[in-house]
């Protein structure tokens, strides 16, 4: 089934931004998961490793899938498809036309137009989805979603995660530090969403405020929604930030176990296809790559025979072989300490 919404309008009012419609029904309220999933040609790979995830960790759910995705093929859509109902899931596509977004919002070649297709979303769905999880692509799923999605987040318009470690953030008016959320998982309540015009505010904001901007439309997000939204558990948006770094992996399965999506967040080490990735959890990635219809994709796309990259490599992996093995690495830390030699004292 493909789906290709046509009521999504965008009409300029004056400067105070945008109006946008709401789609008819499409189907009954049901009990589903909905999941939104925006990306492009290059992160199809990630995209199969995600649904083998979500798979893996909810076969007693029944999920539906809205997707918006460009620069793939007709055939690349109908094999995802036939992935999702081989696991008695369901997808709809989403096709976005250039007007649907306002030409003046920040661009560049590391923050392309597409970054803010997520922002269609709550408008995009039929009516009878009241409640979306959106994930980012750079994202496993290791335990059931059942229990993030049903949490209730009131008269909010979303649940999010707070990213505890970064500052204040006063030009987008955050005054306090731990205020400042991730957005890569968002548990959108989409009526409220809708009535509170949050994309609409938000758009507004990316085009007179793009000055001010780091993160695009994660900082404008955050700018719009302060104080206005559900603070979730860490555990459903594990960024690098918040893994311990010096856990022998032994406790590190132990911290492992109550957590339900790991973000590959960079934060200056790298996404666990890089070969001087530095996460400690990227294997959980590489295990259900190799479950999911790209399995045949190298692990590692950056990987070469460089002098350079072999040195980075091999020492992030001694160092991390040191970290498992503590008794390893006490011995390592006592031996490479310089041995003091005093010299006998002269005699009278």
């Amino acid at each position: 089934m493909e789906y290709v919404s046509a009521c999504y309008e965008l009409n300029k009012k004056a400067k105070k931004g945008y109006e946008l419609c709401s789609p008819p029904d499409m189907y009954p309220r049901d009990s589903a998961i909905h999941i939104g999933v925006a990306f492009d040609q290059n992160f199809v790979t990630p995209f199969y490793v995600l649904l083998t995830s979500i798979f893996s960790s909810n076969k007693e759910s029944h999920i539906h899938f809205h997707v918006i995705v460009t620069g793939i093929s007709k055939e690349e859509k109908q094999n995802i498809s036939a992935f999702i109902y081989q696991h008695n899931a369901s997808i709809s596509f989403y096709e976005i036309q250039e007007d649907m977004l306002p030409p003046d919002l920040p661009q560049s070649k590391a923050y392309p137009i597409s970054i803010y297709y997520r922002l269609l979303f709550p408008f995009l769905v039929p009516n009878s989805v009241h409640r979306l999880l959106y994930l980012d692509t750079d994202i496993v799923v290791i335990n059931s979603l059942q229990p993030l999605y049903q949490t209730n987040i009131g008269h909010l318009p979303v649940g999010v995660v707070i990213e505890s470690f970064v500052s204040s953030r006063p030009e987008l008016g955050i005054l306090e530090a731990g205020r400042y959320f991730n957005s890569g998982v968002l548990l959108i309540n989409v009526p409220q969403w809708r009535e509170q015009k949050i994309t609409e505010r938000v758009l507004h904001f990316l085009i007179h405020n793009s000055h001010k901007l780091t993160w695009m439309d994660q900082d404008a997000l955050n700018a719009v929604l302060i104080n206005n939204y559900y603070p979730l558990d860490f555990k459903y948006n594990l960024t690098s930030e918040f893994i311990p770094k010096k856990l022998p992996r032994k406790e590190l399965e132990l911290f492992m176990e109550d957590k339900v999506i790991i973000h590959y967040t960079s934060g200056g080490i790298k996404k666990p296809w890089s070969g001087l990735s530095r996460n400690r959890l990227r294997h959980y990635y590489h295990y259900y790559l190799k479950k999911s219809p790209h399995a045949f994709q190298k692990r590692y796309t950056d990987f070469n025979y460089s002098l350079n990259y072999l040195i980075q490599f091999t020492k992030i992996r001694l160092l991390e072989f040191m970290i498992d093995h503590p008794t390893l690495w006490r011995f390592w830390q006592k031996a490479s300490k310089p041995v003091s030699v005093h010299a006998p004292a002269s005699e009278a």
